[in-house]
């Protein structure tokens, strides 16, 4: 695999994409009460997914970065949705997950700029 002829929006999405997903899938599937109805686990499944897509496959989806930013940026939504979710249906305080809103904020903003890069084009 040469990623010098990957684009550097596609690797840094990729990068955070496999790294959000298989965050997200382990702490859904080791704390599956901490989730609403195991959406972190399906969630970081399907991100891991798509992050290795645009490592692993730069052509195919090359033509589709605005479409992926834009879906980047709907995981991230999801991810934070969920925190917040957690938190007001937990009988006891849950804590906020730290290292899933900074993943899911750095996917945000990696999605934004692959929009962007995709936009200028």
């Amino acid at each position: 695999m040469d990623l010098s002829e990957t684009s550097s929006e596609m690797i840094y999405g990729g990068t955070i994409a496999i790294v959000s997903g298989i965050y997200s899938f382990l702490m859904g599937y080791s704390v599956p009460n901490m989730s609403s109805l195991g959406l972190s686990t399906i969630l970081g499944a399907i991100v891991f997914v798509h992050g290795a897509l645009l490592l692993f496959s730069p052509d195919s989806i090359s033509k589709f970065s605005r479409e992926s930013g834009l879906i980047m940026m709907f995981y991230a939504i999801l991810m934070l949705t969920d925190q917040v979710f957690v938190q007001f249906t937990s009988m006891m305080m849950a804590e906020w997950d730290i290292g899933m809103i900074s993943l899911a904020i750095l996917m945000l903003v990696s999605g934004r700029i692959m929009v962007n890069q995709a936009i200028s084009m």
